[in-house]
């Protein structure tokens, strides 16, 4: 997980609750199209922030540097309505930092843990994105079953199959992953007669 910062003020007589809604649709456009993993805005607390750094922290989430770059690709095209929602954010916003951070350690163990936590805590697609570069990059059947469960929280029934399929064809004694299974297969009318 690659995490993008931006710290920033609001020019005067800009209203704080208006910057937080723009930057909500221009991030939430960016995460609908799968070009962010995800985003939080933070503003400091009494003052307490870092000096020279702004009032406002935006953190975005990315998989990696590729999901990163298609995102600045696809901002950098201007088209609307995401040039529409970039500009209401942009305009209002001045002495503006950025940084890149990466996920620290960046091991599949503690993102395989940080995913786990995730889902635990219901957050399903943030335990998707943890998920999906362990599975990629370590798979073994503890984390594939945990992102099978992740899609399927999120009913997205396309992406839980062929790892439900797998799991059952070599784990043929497991009970209850055999009947996670059926049960998806019903409940999408794919059972054969």
């Amino acid at each position: 997980m690659d995490i993008y910062h931006v710290y920033c003020d609001l020019k005067p007589g800009v209203a704080d609750l208006a910057f937080v809604e723009s930057l909500d649709r221009y991030l939430g456009h960016l995460r609908d199209r799968d070009l962010i993993a995800s985003w939080r805005t933070t503003r400091a607390k009494l003052g307490f922030g870092l000096r020279g750094m702004g009032d406002w922290h935006i953190t975005i989430e990315v998989r990696d540097l590729a999901q990163l770059e298609a995102a600045f690709q696809t901002v950098a095209s201007r088209r609307d309505p995401l040039e529409g929602f970039q500009f209401g954010v942009n305009s209002v916003a001045q002495n503006v930092v950025f940084a890149l951070y990466r996920e620290f350690p960046e091991n599949p163990a503690a993102t395989e843990h940080l995913g786990l936590l995730s889902l635990r805590g219901g957050q399903d697609k943030e335990a998707i994105a943890a998920l999906e570069s362990v599975v990629k990059s370590s798979p073994t059947p503890a984390n594939r079953l945990a992102l099978a469960q992740a899609y399927v929280r999120q009913k997205d029934f396309p992406h839980a199959e062929p790892l439900l399929a797998q799991l059952t064809s070599t784990d043929t004694k497991n009970f209850d992953l055999r009947m996670f299974y059926a049960r998806i297969l019903r409940d999408q009318r794919k059972v054969k007669e």
